[in-house]
């Protein structure tokens, strides 16, 4: 928990909703030091777009609705939980297993999951993460 106070969430304003489960350590600028980290991030989403994701510095799992789109993604290391379930165009995501039920799918670290029209896109991250100096972007795929 950084900041003085609990940030309510989900972060909403107009069309833009952000439900934030991380810690930045740096990569961004605190919008207030006594806010936290949630507005940060909302703030870098809302100027940026969802690949500012590759900015942020910690860990973290988060969902981002921008007008009719989806977004959703963990940090580049795995170190926040989150899954998700696609059954007939209808989409759940937790950060938790729900215990009884089947076909959750855990969220890879390399992607930034799009969900648009009841259709489910993995976005490469810009720029892609290697996960060693002899990975290419074609391994990763």
């Amino acid at each position: 928990l950084r900041g003085e106070q609990v940030f309510p969430q989900p972060l909403q304003k107009d069309q833009q909703i952000l439900q934030w489960n991380g810690e930045v350590f740096g990569g961004i600028p605190l919008v207030d030091e006594q806010a936290g980290d949630t507005p940060a991030v909302f703030q870098l989403l809302s100027e940026h777009g969802i690949q500012a994701l590759n900015q942020i510095e910690g860990p973290y799992a988060l969902c981002w609705i921008d007008g009719d789109r989806l977004y959703f993604a963990r940090d580049p290391f795995g170190r926040r939980s989150l899954l998700y379930k696609l059954d007939h165009g209808c989409l759940s995501v937790s950060s938790i297993y729900p215990p009884d039920e089947e076909g959750w799918i855990e969220v890879l670290c390399d992607f930034i999951y799009h969900f648009h029209n009841g259709r489910l896109e993995l976005l490469p991250r810009d720029p892609p993460l290697l996960r060693s100096p002899s990975d290419t972007l074609l391994d990763l795929l």
